[in-house]
């Protein structure tokens, strides 16, 4: 018999996770995640270990990660202590991608500070000339 305390229904799992259900079972199909416990009546039961995981994998796909390398390093993950420096090194290289993906996004970023500043300044020129005309409309009347 499972203990409620530490199992998870999948509406719970999606609630905690923000992942939704087809996604959940989909991950379980691709093998990403471990078989999920069944409870007597067939019904998924989700473990603090499946959010962990499934936490790992969005982090992976955030990073831009493809389903297909997440499996391979998962499978990695599986097969023990024996790929820990393959692990490790797939991450780095995973995390130098990321540096590198958040520097284009700080130049895009720069850049378009640069442009709200330029309609910034035209917005200011622009109430100035209105200012100017507002001004003129008062003192020719």
């Amino acid at each position: 018999m499972l203990k409620p305390s530490t199992f998870f229904t999948i509406k719970e799992a999606v609630q905690i996770t923000g992942v939704p259900a087809p996604t959940l079972r989909y991950y379980e199909e691709l093998g990403l995640l471990d078989p999920v416990q069944r409870a007597d009546n067939g019904h998924r039961r989700y473990t603090d270990a499946d959010f962990e995981r499934v936490d790992f994998i969005q982090s992976l796909k955030a990073t831009g990660s493809t389903l297909r390398e997440i499996c391979h390093f998962i499978d990695l993950f599986r097969q023990g202590d024996s790929t820990l420096e393959i692990r490790r090194q797939l991450l780095e290289d995973q995390r130098k991608k990321v540096r590198q993906q958040m520097e284009k996004l700080r130049e895009a970023e720069s850049f378009i500070d640069r442009k709200i500043a330029t309609y910034y300044g035209q917005a200011d020129r622009v109430s100035v000339q209105e200012q100017e005309r507002e001004e003129h409309v008062y003192i020719s009347t």
